[in-house]
């Protein structure tokens, strides 16, 4: 069979264990820069002026070594650092009824890191300092009152969408903000969507991730946070990213919507030798679902941030990778020539797959990445890991470079991110022209017995070329399947009220892990996107 021009390459990261199983401890870890200030003339910050910063930061050694933490906060766990809640009275801009109003955040617990914010206002630049009573302490911190010196661990972002609360909100005379992101933790950062719930989230950058020494996290260390005016539909700012190999400056522009935008530039100043380098990158959490069945004390069917990679290359190529959880560290590499865009997707909206009323599993948004400039040779890398609880993200995904810049070098990239449901990726320009595929909505994946093996596919055909197959000449001729190891059996292909279902059996002699990927092609041309899975015993 043909096999399309996704390349797909395997490792087992066996020595990995200091990965994205770790990142929650390694990520937050305790760090910190160097306490040094920059200022810009205001009518004059811009990218060029962070480009200046990062710079001048490159002669200045970075430290992870944590300073002034009072004892108080060192020992915090989750539930106590609960206890400390910001009010809402006291967010930046709330007196000037802004669009955008700015939350800071406490150090303690995982986000010991002290982060400098600055407010970029028409006339000025200045540091907006902790202020402990914009804080209530409560439970066993009652009566704590921090000095102004403690810094901040990061911040969040209010603001408010065009949807039907807003327009209530502002009949009624009310104040309405609701949060849009939030800046927490090394360079981690989490956007919504008017619908969505937080789910998988966004990093600056990644550095020697998936390899058999200790990645490492930069870190966002200072903010520069543009005072926004009474119009203002897009929240810009800029970060300064701090590690011991990579100084990088950045620029932010957030638009929310229902489906948010979030424009990311990038200057990127190597200063130690990087062999891995990821751009964009996004991580989530897969526990099961798709046939791997929960465990018996979880009624919940499905549990998941994101239930899949997709890739788009050039010609409208596309590539669905269902996610799943090894028992072991494993890389996959997609070279994608053209790349358009790709992505981590929660494509199952339906409440009922995932029964969980707190969790909301099906409004987790979402993240899709397109490159504004063409990016260099390299190729989409996902990493999945084992993750004892849905706590753990053991999922990432980003754009390798195939040659990372060296020491003394710099990468510039621009690229935008969607926060987004996934019904229709075709709003992106590249596509809007282009022929439509059909996507496979549902995947299950079940193994029967030792080296032997249940696919059941669906491929939603709405307006696409699949609807004018007849039913009459569906037949296994229509499906463009590569198979690393085995052979097929029970190969069947019909139409259903879902659209077009494909189910075959696969039998390998040994019980060893096997790739495969699927199409649906008729006449040369591909009717659907291509499937992709690495079937692990």
């Amino acid at each position: 069979m043909q096999r399309d021009w996704f390349a797909e390459v395997n490792i087992h990261a066996m020595a990995c264990g200091c990965l994205l199983s770790a990142a929650l401890c390694v990520a937050f870890a305790p760090c910190c820069a160097a306490e040094t200030s920059y200022r810009m003339p205001p009518s004059t910050f811009n990218f060029n002026s962070m480009c200046a910063i990062a710079e001048q930061k490159l002669a200045v050694p970075f430290s992870r070594k944590v300073y002034d933490l009072p004892c108080e906060l060192v020992g915090l766990d989750y539930d106590s650092w609960r206890y400390i809640a910001y009010q809402a009275e006291r967010t930046l801009w709330r007196p000037e009824d802004f669009p955008f109003q700015i939350e800071t955040g406490h150090r303690g617990y995982l986000f010991s890191q002290r982060v400098q914010l600055n407010e970029v206002a028409p006339n000025s630049v200045s540091e907006i300092a902790f202020n402990p009573l914009a804080f209530e302490y409560r439970n066993w911190l009652h009566g704590f009152r921090f000095p102004r010196t403690l810094g901040h661990s990061g911040w969040k972002l209010l603001g408010r969408f065009n949807d039907d609360r807003a327009e209530a909100a502002a009949t009624a005379g009310e104040v309405y903000v609701r949060e849009l992101a939030s800046f927490m933790g090394a360079s981690y950062f989490r956007v919504l969507g008017s619908e969505h719930v937080y789910g998988s989230s966004l990093r600056g950058l990644a550095v020697d991730c998936a390899m058999p020494h200790p990645e490492e996290f930069p870190v966002f260390t200072q903010y520069w946070l543009q005072r926004p005016s009474a119009e203002s539909s897009t929240f810009r700012f800029w970060a300064l990213l701090e590690s011991e190999r990579v100084v990088g400056a950045y620029q932010f522009d957030i638009c929310p919507n229902k489906e948010t935008t979030v424009d990311v530039r990038a200057k990127l100043f190597v200063r130690g030798k990087i062999e891995k380098l990821g751009i964009a990158p996004i991580t989530s959490m897969w526990m099961w679902g798709g046939g791997t069945p929960p465990p018996t004390d979880d009624p919940r069917p499905q549990v998941h941030d994101a239930d899949g990679l997709t890739v788009i290359g050039t010609d409208n190529n596309q590539l669905w990778r269902p996610l799943s959880r090894p028992d072991v560290p494993v890389v996959n590499h997609y070279s994608v020539p053209g790349l358009i865009a790709f992505g981590l997707m929660q494509r199952d909206r339906n409440a009922a797959s995932y029964a969980d009323n707190e969790a909301k599993y099906e409004r987790r948004p979402s993240i899709f990445i397109e490159p504004k400039t063409a990016w260099p040779a390299g190729a989409v890398e996902l990493l999945r890991l084992p993750a004892q609880h849905e706590g753990i993200d053991n999922i990432a995904a980003f754009y390798l470079l195939d040659q990372p810049p060296g020491e003394g070098e710099s990468f510039e990239t621009q690229y935008r991110i969607h926060i987004c449901d996934d019904r229709d990726v075709r709003s992106l320009n590249q596509l809007k022209t282009s022929r439509k595929v059909a996507r496979f909505e549902h995947s299950e994946v079940r193994q029967i017995e030792a080296g032997k093996w249940s696919f059941r596919l669906t491929a939603a055909s709405s307006n696409t070329e699949l609807d004018a197959i007849d039913e009459n000449k569906l037949e296994a001729g229509l499906m463009n399947l590569w198979l690393q190891l085995g052979h097929l059996s029970d190969q069947k292909i019909k139409k259903t009220p879902a659209g077009i279902e494909v189910s075959f059996n696969v039998n390998v002699a040994s019980n060893e892990a096997f790739d495969l990927q699927l199409s649906l092609r008729d006449s040369g041309r591909d009717l659907t996107e291509m499937w992709s899975y690495r079937c692990e015993p």
